[in-house]
């Protein structure tokens, strides 16, 4: 994943990003993955580009700023 700010590549552990995946989904009873195929959904319905964010990016946005305890 490119990181701007160090101005290099930062590298991926996928097995440990999918147990956090799992984690963040269980924790929050369905509703990340449900919010992360919503944004999939909507971006590409939604977007003026034809250049969307990865599933990844998503997961991480997803992460970063849902409340996982209000649900969906």
């Amino acid at each position: 994943v490119p990181d701007r700010s160090l101005r290099r590549w930062s590298p991926t552990n996928h097995e440990i990003h999918a147990q956090f995946s799992d984690r963040q989904n269980k924790h929050s009873d369905g509703a990340y993955s449900r919010l992360v195929r919503m944004l999939k959904w909507w971006q590409h319905h939604n977007s003026p580009w034809k250049k969307y964010l990865t599933g990844f990016v998503l997961e991480c946005l997803v992460a970063a700023h849902a409340d996982p305890g209000k649900g969906a």
